[in-house]
C-alpha cells in the first residue's frame, strides 16, 4: 500500500456532511457515510465499508461542530 494514493472527499451542507474516502490508485471506494438532519430531530450517521455493509445509528449533532 506504500504506492496508493488515499483521498477523502467532504461535502457540508447546510444540515449535512457527506464524505467518501477512497484509493485513487485502485479506483476503488474504501468508506463513505453521511450525517443528515444535523441541527435538527433525529439525525443519524449512516457509513457503508465495501464487503461489510452499511451501518447506520443515531446521533447527536446539534451543529456541524
Amino acid at each position: 500500500m506504500a504506492d496508493s494514493k488515499i483521498i477523502l472527499t467532504i461535502n457540508c451542507g447546510s444540515s449535512s456532511i457527506k464524505f467518501m474516502l477512497y484509493d485513487h490508485s485502485g479506483s476503488r471506494s474504501l468508506a463513505s457515510g453521511s450525517v443528515e438532519r444535523i441541527g435538527l430531530e433525529d439525525p443519524v450517521i449512516r457509513i457503508n465499508v465495501p464487503d461489510k455493509g452499511p451501518v447506520s445509528s443515531s446521533a447527536d449533532c446539534p451543529d456541524h461542530y
